[in-house]
Parts: C-alpha cells; sequence; structure tokens
C-alpha cells in the first residue's frame, strides 16, 4: 500500500472505531487489559512568599495533562463538624479552561 493511499484512508476514518474486547481470549485479557493504570506521582514543597503559598507541579505532569497558564486550581475544603470525630478535608482539582 502506498504512502498516499495510507493517507487518504486515514483521512477518511472520522472516528476511532468501538473496540469489543468481550471476544478475546481470557490469556489476552488478563495480561493486557486488566493492567495497573500509568500512575505519575510525585511531590512538591510549599513555598510561603507572606501572603500566600505557591506550589510548583512537576513539567512531566504539566506535559500529561497539557496545563497552561489559562488552567485554574479548584480548592474544597469540607470543615470537620464540632463534636464529631473527623478531620477536615481538602480536595484539590485541576479545572481545564477552554482556550477557544
Amino acid at each position: 500500500m502506498k504512502k498516499s493511499e495510507i493517507s487518504k484512508k486515514t483521512e477518511e476514518l472520522e472516528e476511532v472505531p468501538v473496540v469489543d474486547y468481550s471476544n478475546l481470549p481470557d490469556e489476552f485479557k488478563n495480561e493486557f487489559l486488566n493492567e495497573k493504570p500509568y500512575v505519575i506521582e510525585k511531590f512538591s514543597k510549599l513555598s510561603w512568599d507572606g501572603k500566600q503559598f505557591s506550589i510548583r507541579i512537576p513539567k512531566e505532569i504539566t506535559d500529561e495533562m497539557d496545563i497552561t497558564k489559562r488552567n485554574q486550581i479548584k480548592f474544597k475544603m469540607t470543615k470537620a463538624r464540632p463534636g464529631m470525630d473527623e478531620k477536615n478535608v481538602l480536595e484539590i482539582s485541576l479545572v481545564i479552561v477552554d482556550g477557544s
């Protein structure tokens, strides 16, 4: 097959076809489909400028997540109820801001 034929077929393909993995033999399912996902876990120190904390996000994570200056970080703190055996909980999540 020529390169031009391959590129034409690639252009014609609008969506990636849905693949049905249910018919795979068990040895393939166990070997390929049940693998643990790729996880990047990094630690970063907080810095204090006298008014607020700052944090640096590791480059490997920013590259994988396509993080730019337009994105935002959402902080959600749930305070423990008085008299209950609970702790404060902090959730931090990335908010993707569409650049269009």
